[in-house]
């Protein structure tokens, strides 16, 4: 019984010290983040298949603004490939550039392009290249619950061959239909 007793007491005072460790882990810090003048972002993802291309053309915000960027829509947007070949780009409205509907394929394995930008007379641009990619031997997908750090949901393997040697990279563009 005395034993029962002290029991009950060390563990009420278990969670009483833990209800205040819990409590007391909470700072609240502002952040004071010096105005700067808005630069141009652009955001792009081509690649050589038939669908959609486009590119996004916006203005950067302060970091706590959550609304959406506003789009800059009288930009000059084009793509060159490294043969000489120009793809133009069509404003969509509301800093959305879409590449023309006539134009097919962007290029292959191999192809070099040139992004260029102009906005407000000043000129932006970068340059890439379309490098090779292994071909998927098999895709896995797995459902996944009460995982620590991860969400519920549908996981996705990728399996493939990798190219022999260093310098390639892969970038796995997921969505939701």
């Amino acid at each position: 019984m005395i034993t029962n007793r002290y029991s009950i007491i060390i563990f009420a005072s278990f969670l009483i010290l833990i209800g205040l460790l819990i409590s007391s882990c909470e700072d609240v810090i502002d952040v004071d983040l010096e105005e700067t003048e808005a630069v141009v972002v652009v955001d792009a993802w081509l690649d050589n298949t038939e669908g959609e291309q486009i590119i996004q053309v916006s203005r950067s915000q302060a970091y706590f603004d959550n609304t959406q960027p506003e789009g800059i829509t009288n930009a000059e947007v084009k793509v060159t490939r490294s043969d000489g070949n120009e793809f133009n780009f069509v404003s969509q409205g509301e800093g959305y550039y879409k590449l023309e509907d006539s134009v097919g394929l962007l290029g292959a394995e191999g192809d070099e392009f040139s992004l260029s930008i102009l906005v407000d007379g000043v000129e932006y641009s970068a340059n890439s290249k379309m490098n090779r990619v292994p071909v998927l031997d098999s895709i896995g997908i797995e459902f996944r619950d009460d995982e620590l750090f991860s969400d519920d949901g549908l996981y996705a393997n990728f399996y493939a061959r990798d190219f022999a040697g260093s310098g390639d990279a892969y970038w796995i563009k997921t969505f939701a239909n």
